[in-house]
């Protein structure tokens, strides 16, 4: 027996000093859980001779008088409650909720003890010295340098709280799937991956082979506390969010997607410029790299009483663990991995086409900056199944980048002139919207039906079935139609009303329309369009879509628009936002007899365009000038008047679009047939004094 003592101590003596060697064996020194008085770390056992000890283990393990917790474990666990993570998308989904891991009726309690053990330090409410068996000569807590009352403080990399709303889910299940209590965006594990889960009955992880299989998600699942190879003592390399994505497919769910997003896709992530040394220094140099991390903060991504250690100042962050606050997340100005972020969407951006910081501060924007956090909070499932905004609590109208975005399906391509289709390769792809049902009848706003609702691609997916976005229109009527509100907010016009395919009269939208010539290269007749094309920056070069524009306010014009009334024998400047389109030399400055509208007294007869622009008295018409919108509605998306025409009788279906009072009076039995217009003056209307 004493033989084989002294072979068993030989033995541990050899495997310590090989340890303290820096052998291939699992060592935890000179790691930040290397405690002693020599650790590397900010928080540490207090030198010797103010008590402190130069032992390793003994701050977690003890060869005698262990607690049964865990093996040979030498700490008290933790006690009380914490304040989980909750999502509206969990909610949505119906999964289950994040268990409370010091909850001993937990479902997952024998799990969740891999959780409790590392939480004895990292939740900061027990003294880092107080252990079960004190070292040799130590007799109370030992005292720690870097601490506040010896507890782990707020402001330590590794401080976790109670309050763990703004932390990675831990004591949580990871169930795969489409059905109801499943995430479509969880894998199932592979027998090569490193992540580990729990298994409630028995508290043991599994092989993610399909023995010993378990299901909880815990501290220990990604990292070991005894192997800092990887940093932060993760279980795996985390290059290309490798990690992250033995769990998470973010690419969403359509099995027919070939290609990643463009934060993932080597096509359109360029340079991330990581500073020497910062953290995901060693994950890679591209957003294509680092992934995940870019976006997210997987441990204390921001709550008010977090304390940033950063340099900038904290904007508060936490929801869906993102790195700030909402758009600020987008942004990434300052990258809290300590990194210059050049690629992302901030003024720090390297590329203007990149830059939607900038945009969205413009007098005319989607201002997703002015909203509070607190009174305006935004959630992934509003205006979801209907439910629209005017009914939400405070009625709390905001906009958000992602209610147009899925940043983990967008593209990076701007769309074909002419279309109106969302392909994969464009910054739309994967966002939510709707699809109203349209009336045959004439300005008739359409139903929004319990099937309108379009689901965003990915977690949001009620089946891997649902039906994709595939318009731009689809997107912006989602706000910008009575599916979104009870009664118009401010100037809004209901969008829905006026693009319906019954209307006598409307811009390509929604589907083609056969129109008279007259329209400028690319565009021709019975094209679509976006909304874009008429709605985003007026300055070249700057990101495409309708982010801000400095052009005439209120609209995020491409370019100035005269929507008000002028002088008559004024011209509309050629820059003019229906010039884009619209040949300006055939509706204001070409010669009377120019062919090209459905506004003449015949096919090759007078163009009356160019009539009422030009200051001529042909066939005894008035010599006036005016601008387009003296006739036509101020906000020409459509209407139910061929040639989106106005009357000052109209008013009261339209007031939004009158600016001053309509010109025309009248149009007496209505309006002739394209190219069929009386020579006369007043042939076909009547208008204010001065006119006809």
């Amino acid at each position: 027996m004493r033989r084989s003592a002294v072979v068993i101590a030989a033995g541990w003596v050899l495997l310590i000093s090989a340890i303290m060697a820096g052998s291939a064996f699992p060592s935890i020194v000179n790691s930040k859980h290397d405690l002693s008085v020599t650790g590397p770390g900010p928080i540490k056992s207090a030198p010797t001779a103010s008590g402190g000890t130069t032992e390793i283990c003994v701050f977690c393990h003890t060869p005698h008088s262990a607690t049964l917790d865990a093996p040979l474990w030498n700490r008290s666990l933790p006690v009380g409650s914490y304040t989980t993570y909750t999502s509206d998308v969990l909610a949505k989904l119906d999964y289950p909720a994040v268990e409370d891991p010091l909850n001993p009726s937990a479902p997952g309690a024998k799990a969740h003890m891999k959780t409790k053990i590392c939480m004895a330090c990292h939740d900061g409410t027990i003294a880092m010295g107080t252990v079960v068996n004190y070292p040799a000569n130590i007799e109370t807590s030992m005292p720690f340098i870097g601490t506040v009352d010896n507890k782990m403080p707020q402001a330590a990399a590794g401080y976790m709280g109670t309050d763990i709303r703004d932390v990675h889910p831990f004591a949580v299940k990871h169930q795969p799937g489409s059905t109801a209590g499943q995430d479509p965006e969880l894998k199932t594990l592979g027998a090569t991956d490193k992540v580990r889960l729990y298994n409630a009955a028995t508290g043991r992880a599994s092989n993610n082979d399909g023995t010993n299989d378990g299901d909880y998600v815990e501290c220990t699942s990604c990292h070991d506390p005894h192997v800092a190879t990887f940093g932060k003592f993760l279980i795996d390399d985390n290059q290309n969010s490798k990690l992250c994505r033995s769990c998470h497919n973010k690419e969403g769910d359509d099995s027919t997607l070939t290609k990643e997003s463009m934060h993932s896709n080597t096509t359109y992530a360029t340079a991330y410029s990581p500073t020497t040394g910062g953290t995901p220094a060693t994950l890679g140099s591209t957003v294509q790299d680092v992934k995940c991390m870019v976006c997210h903060y997987p441990h204390k991504a921001g709550l008010a009483t977090y304390i940033d250690t950063g340099t900038a100042p904290n904007p508060g962050a936490g929801k869906y663990l993102l790195t700030y606050q909402e758009e600020k997340s987008c942004f990434n100005n300052f990258n809290r991995w300590g990194q210059n972020v050049t690629v992302c969407h901030g003024t720090t951006s390297g590329a203007s086409t990149k830059n939607i910081a900038s945009q969205v501060i413009k007098a005319s924007a989607h201002k997703v900056g002015n909203y509070s956090y607190a009174a305006q909070p935004h959630n992934a499932t509003e205006g979801s199944g209907g439910a629209n905004w005017s009914n939400q609590a405070g009625n709390s109208w905001h906009v958000e980048c992602v209610d147009c975005h899925n940043s983990h399906t967008a593209g990076g391509q701007l769309h074909t002139i002419g279309t109106n289709t969302i392909t994969k390769t464009q910054p739309l792809y994967g966002a939510g919207g709707v699809e109203p049902t349209w009336s045959a009848s004439n300005w008739t706003a359409p139903s929004w039906g319990a099937t309108a609702y379009l689901e965003p691609t990915g977690l949001l997916r009620t089946t891997a079935s649902s039906t994709n976005v595939t318009k731009e229109y689809q997107v912006c009527l989602r706000c910008h139609s009575t599916y979104a509100w009870n009664t118009p907010p401010g100037s809004y016009t209901d969008q829905g009303l006026e693009f319906s395919t019954g209307n006598a009269s409307f811009h390509p939208v929604v589907t083609a329309k056969a129109s008279t010539s007259g329209l400028i290269g690319p565009w021709t007749s019975g094209m679509t369009m976006y909304c874009s094309d008429c709605h985003g920056s007026n300055t070249p070069g700057d990101p495409g879509g309708p982010h801000g524009s400095t052009a005439t306010p209120g609209s995020i014009l491409i370019s100035n628009y005269q929507n008000y009334y002028v002088a008559k024998g004024v011209f509309v400047p050629t820059t003019d936002l229906c010039f884009t389109c619209h040949s300006e030399a055939v509706y204001q400055s070409g010669a009377t007899n120019l062919a090209g509208t459905g506004f003449m007294t015949s096919p090759t007869g007078t163009n009356l365009h160019t009539t009422h622009k030009i200051l001529s008295n042909l066939s005894g018409i008035s010599n006036t000038g005016y601008s387009c919108v003296n006739c036509h509605i101020r906000i020409p998306h459509g209407y139910s008047r061929k040639g989106m025409i106005l009357v000052s009788t109209d008013s009261a279906v339209a007031t939004y679009q009158a600016v001053g009072g309509a010109m025309i009076t009248s149009v007496g039995a209505g309006l002739p047939a394209s190219q069929a217009y009386g020579a006369a003056k007043g042939a076909n209307c009547t208008t204010v004094a001065g006119c006809h």
